[in-house]
């Protein structure tokens, strides 16, 4: 999602889903989401065409997975855990064709790798 100003320059954000699935203990695993906030320029070319440039940061909450013996169960234990939050670069770049009150994105994000996007403005 980005709010922007005339199609120039914008903040945007996004959201990854990362949870992981299975837990090996004592290993570090990603805790919810991967949030993503970019500031954005789009440098018309042509008419109908602009380059899209933006940076900003991602934002990754983690945690480490208990390290369990075998002489307790694990119903048992009550853990808290000691989340951390990592902060990555984010880079994008790529090509938007726009189409009247509607865009079409085509381009690279540095963690993502390659997206595709379509915008509506208003």
């Amino acid at each position: 999602m980005e709010v922007g100003i005339a199609r120039a320059f914008g903040i945007a954000t996004a959201v990854r889903f990362t949870g992981d699935t299975t837990l090996v203990p004592g290993e570090t695993y990603n805790l919810g989401p991967e949030l993503d906030i970019n500031l954005q320029l789009h440098l018309q070319v042509t008419k109908r065409l602009s380059l899209l440039l933006g940076g900003g940061i991602g934002l990754q909450n983690t945690t480490l997975a208990p390290a369990v013996t075998y002489a307790v169960t694990p119903s048992a234990i009550t853990i808290e855990p000691n989340i951390e939050t990592e902060v990555f670069p984010g880079v994008v770049f790529g090509l938007e064709f726009d189409i009247g009150h509607a865009g079409i994105l085509a381009g690279y994000h540095l963690r993502r790798g390659f997206i595709l996007g379509i915008g509506i403005s208003f």
